[in-house]
């Protein structure tokens, strides 16, 4: 594992550091602790997780660690967005117990990043200092979260339990120091024995096997000692060791022992695939014609292999051999609203019916998904009811179609949609509703829709001063003019502020004297992918003609394995590339695709929201403008 990697899996899964192996609670010896609240978040198990904490916080209310492992659980389900006030709400309720205060800000710092995680830092470390040594492990956490390895490592200098110990292993390992880190794992298995987990980060990608060779040898003959033990706990931390050391018959013993001690909670004998093993995994079934994997899988594992497959296979244009695929990866999981709405899009034509279905199963769970973000979820709810009015249209249900493309253009306008929707107005008798539609189609940049007012309209205004008319109103809606400030926050939108690109680190205070057009788009954006392409375009154009501009495409993708998948099919086009969703909430961005400009002396001058017809020339015009003297 790499530093990043090592990073990632702090911010995303750290409950055992919290913890320190003792006495098993009474939660405990009932198959609920905090060690196996993480055990359910490695199999990727995120509602089994969520209801292990929470029967952990019931029985314990009073051990801080409970709470502690149902932050983690809750940072890591749909109940993302509600934690932080959670905590905040109770912290204000129980005065009396500072630990309250130092979850709250713990949680916050789970979900922060860029500017936010500088300030959850700060407050983290005001909440840790008074909180003796699980202070000082949390605002590591932190720390470390934020890539500080070193300044973590020093905050846990007189680290002495197991749980702190490991966590200064980490840090130690991610600023580099393999050997000062093997030198604390003996110390501590001297001391702690039964505890060879302080040990894991020594199996971390890129740390060399020889400064440390003889911490591991010692860790892994202290995992099998625990081997005959029958307590979960024990058993959880020998088979963690075991499965990083690649020793699978002795990881397969352990997990066994776990399974027999907490029913369902089946380890495989090696840590869980991370997400781009399973993208690799995926496209390689897709691209060599195969249907399953030899690989020993999970079933979360099976079913994410399965999700890449049938969307390697789409983006590919193998469309029989996709519905195929999207059918089986349903059959597996159809738990991922996404995953329905693409089996429905693709199923549209051949089988209406069950693309109705598969649009009403990942509507519902949308509608019951509090964790996503509001540009996401509108974006998403308003695509699977264009697909819900389509099915409709093609069952010959019309009235039901028109109720559908409505709500689904109110959400979020497009032109096609709104063609579509005027379509189903006039057809149902409402031709004054059809030539408002097609009016603000037309505004969108429809030439069709246009064509289309011609035949409906006969009134004593021109149809180009009707589209003007509404033209004018989505101006004041979805853009401002380049006279005058986007945003009311600070002069200089990204003053001082360098973003970590794939061309390297790019600096904002260095583009003074360029116009600086930041496109915001996401992985699944469908709007995003026509409109990358064309700006890629327009740079070229600017470059050839000696303009100062420089496009950045910024991803607001909450995880960067998202990103990642994302960017694979942009991989021809010429502009740089960057992840970095905490500048666009910096700027309130609140759907995508979203393009904003910066003038050349760093001043936000102009925007542009969605992505219609005509949105190429509109962005020109734009540029054109902030360069004029």
């Amino acid at each position: 594992m790499s530093v990043r990697g090592l990073r990632a899996a702090l911010a995303a899964g750290l409950l055992g550091v919290l913890v320190a192996h003792g006495t098993a609670s009474a939660a405990a010896q009932a198959g609920t602790a905090p060690e196996l609240v993480q055990a359910w978040l490695l199999l990727g198990q995120r509602e089994r997780a969520l209801q292990e904490a929470r029967a952990l916080v019931h029985a314990e209310g009073s051990d801080w660690r409970a709470h502690a492992a149902y932050i983690q659980a809750a940072t890591t389900s749909h109940l993302r967005w509600a934690v932080v006030d959670e905590y905040r709400w109770l912290a204000a309720q129980q005065p009396l117990r500072p630990e309250m205060k130092l979850l709250a800000a713990w949680a916050a710092t789970l979900q922060a990043s860029g500017s936010d995680l500088d300030r959850a830092l700060a407050d983290l470390e005001i909440a840790a200092r008074d909180q003796g040594p699980a202070g000082l492990q949390v605002w590591a956490m932190g720390l470390m979260q934020a890539g500080d390895y070193e300044r973590a490592a020093s905050v846990l200098l007189g680290a002495r339990s197991p749980a702190g110990v490991r966590l200064r292993v980490e840090a130690l390992v991610g600023a580099g120091e393999h050997g000062e880190a093997a030198q604390l794992v003996r110390a501590s298995l001297l001391q702690h024995p039964r505890h060879p987990e302080v040990a894991a980060a020594l199996w971390a990608r890129g740390v060399p096997a020889k400064p440390v060779r003889r911490a591991r040898n010692a860790a892994v003959r202290a995992a099998n000692d625990l081997l005959d033990q029958q307590d979960p706990l024990l058993l959880f931390a020998a088979w963690e060791v075991l499965a990083r050391a690649k020793e699978s018959d002795k990881a397969a013993q352990a997990a066994e022992g776990i399974a027999a001690a907490v029913p369902g909670l089946a380890l495989p004998a090696r840590l869980p695939y991370g997400q781009l093993m399973l993208q690799h995994l995926g496209e390689g079934l897709a691209r060599t014609g195969q249907e399953s994997s030899s690989a020993d899988l999970t079933a979360s594992e099976q079913s994410a292999v399965a999700s890449v497959r049938a969307r390697t296979l789409r983006e590919d244009g193998l469309v029989d051999q996709a519905r195929r695929a999207y059918r089986d990866a349903i059959a597996l999981d159809g738990g991922d609203p996404e995953l329905l709405l693409e089996a429905a899009a693709l199923h549209l034509d051949v089988q209406p019916q069950q693309s109705l279905e598969w649009v009403g199963q990942a509507l519902l769970m949308l509608a019951s998904e509090p964790g996503l973000g509001s540009g996401q979820r509108r974006a998403t709810i308003a695509q699977g009811l264009e697909l819900q009015a389509r099915s409709l249209r093609t069952l010959e249900r019309h009235d039901q179609a028109l109720g559908y493309q409505l709500v689904a253009s109110l959400l979020l306008p497009t032109p096609q949609g709104l063609v579509e929707l005027a379509a189903m107005q006039e057809q149902q008798g409402g031709p004054e509703a059809a030539l408002e539609s097609l009016a603000l189609a037309a505004a969108l940049g429809s030439q069709s829709a246009r064509a289309q007012m011609e035949r409906l309209y006969d009134g004593p205004a021109s149809v180009d001063a009707l589209v003007g008319a509404v033209a004018a109103d989505l101006d004041r809606w979805t853009q401002v003019s380049s006279a005058s400030a986007v945003s009311p926050g600070p002069t200089r939108a990204l003053a001082g502020r360098t973003l970590s690109t794939e061309a390297g680190d790019l600096s904002f205070d260095a583009l003074e004297g360029q116009v600086v057009v930041l496109v915001f788009w996401a992985s699944w954006c469908a709007p995003c992918a026509q409109e990358l392409p064309l700006v890629a375009q327009l740079q070229a154009r600017w470059l050839a003609q000696d303009l100062p501009v420089r496009v950045v495409a910024i991803s607001v993708d909450e995880q960067q394995a998202d990103y990642r998948r994302g960017i694979k099919r942009f991989s021809e086009l010429d502009i740089t590339f960057a992840w970095a969703p905490e500048i666009a909430r910096d700027l309130e961005v609140h759907a995508v695709p979203a393009t904003w400009l910066l003038d050349s002396q760093g001043l936000a001058a102009g925007k542009l929201q969605g992505f219609h017809e005509g949105h190429a020339e509109r962005l020109d015009a734009l540029v054109r403008s902030l360069l004029e003297p």
